[in-house]
């Protein structure tokens, strides 16, 4: 994952709620199953493994934060259970197993977590992280823009 991508999904986790840290967390699982391909492709089977243990990791934090009071949590922990038998089968066979499946899925997954969030009015899951704005952050020898994705700021 580059740098600009683990800051702007900082800025996403940041700004969630309980449903839209779900929908964020599918979306950095489908970054690492992309990222992995596409070390298989170059040829870089250590990248594609790293990868896709990344993807599990979060899966299995998927999991562990399933409410069992609720019925969905059983079709998801199957869905889950599926989505790290393909990663480990892939790992193994050291070849795309499925993993379109996964993604196909993950991203239905992402996308109705994204239309349920706007029922959601728990408020950011992140208190006192504040609202993010469009300005300059400085770091040893670079300097970061950083945008607020609703306003009109470029």
């Amino acid at each position: 994952m580059t740098k600009e991508e683990i800051n702007e999904f900082s800025k996403r986790i940041a700004q969630s709620n309980k449903t839209q840290l779900v929908a964020v967390t599918y979306d950095i699982i489908l970054n690492y199953i992309n990222s992995a391909t596409a070390s298989l492709e170059e040829g870089s089977y250590r990248a594609y493994v790293q990868n896709l243990h990344k993807a599990q990791q979060l899966i299995d934090n998927l999991i562990a934060s399933l409410d069992f009071k609720y019925e969905l949590s059983y079709d998801l922990l199957s869905l889950y259970g599926y989505a790290n038998k393909c990663i480990a089968k892939s790992i193994v066979r050291k070849k795309n197993c499925d993993l379109n499946v996964v993604t196909d899925m993950m991203s239905k997954l992402k996308e109705s977590f994204e239309k349920i969030s706007n029922e959601d009015n728990s408020g950011a899951v992140m208190k006192g992280s504040g609202a993010v704005y469009a300005g300059l952050t400085y770091g040893k020898g670079d300097i970061n823009e950083i945008t607020d994705p609703g306003s009109t700021y470029n």
